[in-house]
This record gives C-alpha cells, structure tokens and sequence, in this order.
C-alpha cells in the first residue's frame, strides 16, 4: 500500500538526490512510498521538494491543514433528509435549484439527470420548447473551427481567391485539407468568390483587297 512521506524521510530523498542523483532518490522514493508512478511524475516531485527547500527552509515540507487530496464525501444521508423535508421546505428547495440552473453558463447541465423528463428541461430553464430541441440537433462539421482563418484569408484577397488557393495557403501553414472539401465549406459559409471578367477580345475584321484588272 502507498504512503505519503515524512518530513525526515524527504530530507533523506533530498540528500541521496544531492550526493548521488536523480535516479538514486527516484528509486528510494519507490521503494519508500511503494507507489509505482512514472519515473517522470517523481522527478517532478522531487525536484520542486528540493526547490521548496532551498528557497524556503525545512518548513516548507510541513504540510498545512487543508492541503493534500480532499476528503471523499459521504451522500448517504440525502434520502433520509429528503424524508424529513415537508411539502414548503421541499418546494422553496426546488424553488432556489431553478433559478440557479437558469443563472448558469452552462445549460447542457440537466442533461445528465435520469430521472429527469426531457419536456420538463425547457420549462425549468425558461427555455421556447422548439429552440432548445433545435439548438440539440445543430451539427457539428469537422473543419468549423477554420471559419474565421479561412474568411480572414478570403476578404484579405478581395474575396477573389478561391477554394483552390485559400486551400494551399492553408496547406503553407499546416492545416491538411483538400481544396474539394473546402469549396464545400465556404459555399455553406457564404463565401462566394467574385469572378473577374475577361475583356472581350473584338473581332479583327480581315481587310479584304481588291483586285483591279
């Protein structure tokens, strides 16, 4: 079973770290703990120990009260509570639950409710029935995320270049993608290119001789 160090076991890891290596503390740091973390992980470990020594003392290897891995809570005793709770205890409870869900960023958060029935989601957080259900099935395409590169190359051109050339520069800068998929693309995002027309070459008219006999 692992186990946290102390405070005259660190100072040992300290001192093999100093006089014979990394490698060497690392070892002994296994063998101490019986943790069988990467080698890397304990480096780091080791290496801020050793910074926090000697730039702060001995006492900074005591541990404070709050710190370390927070406890693991016990929610067991949440149906018992909600036995307890009255019909006016229970609807304030709830009353203050939905109004903070409707003050929260995220709204996707109910989501993960089981027993929650899905027409209720809208209802709770003042939501049109139509555009939550519409703002769940909006799809995701892959390349979205090059939007605002690809338009900030389209209206540097003068909104000439077209998937083609917008395509290799992306291409100069690391992005893979093929010119067809992105010509998809910039015709769901309204990019149009302007075509420019070609001067209309005018008709040469053949001078005709005439022959005089």
């Amino acid at each position: 079973m692992s186990k946290n160090l102390t405070i005259n076991q660190w100072i040992f890891i300290i001192g093999i770290y100093k006089e014979d290596g990394l490698m060497k503390a690392v070892n002994e740091y296994k063998q101490l703990t019986g943790k069988t973390t990467k080698n890397c992980y304990i480096q780091r470990v080791i290496k801020s120990k050793v910074y926090l020594v000697d730039n702060k003392g001995m006492n900074a290897l005591i541990r404070t009260k709050g710190s370390g891995r927070p406890k693991s809570r016990d929610d067991s005793d949440i149906p018992s509570i909600i036995d307890e709770l009255n019909k006016d205890e229970k609807r304030e409870i709830i009353e203050s639950w939905i109004k903070e869900q409707r003050d929260k960023w995220n709204k996707n958060s109910l989501d993960s409710f089981c027993h929650l029935r899905k027409h209720l989601i809208p209802k709770i957080l003042k939501f049109h029935r139509t555009s939550y259900y519409k703002a769940k099935v909006t799809r995701k395409y892959k390349y979205d995320h090059l939007r605002e590169q690809v338009e900030s190359i389209f209206n540097l051109s003068k909104k000439i270049y077209g998937s083609r050339k917008i395509a290799v520069i992306l291409n100069e800068l690391g992005v893979d993608i093929f010119d067809r998929t992105l010509r998809h693309y910039m015709f769901r995002w309204g990019l149009i290119t302007l075509t420019r027309r070609k001067k209309e070459k005018l008709n040469q008219k053949i001078p005709t001789f005439v022959i005089m006999i």
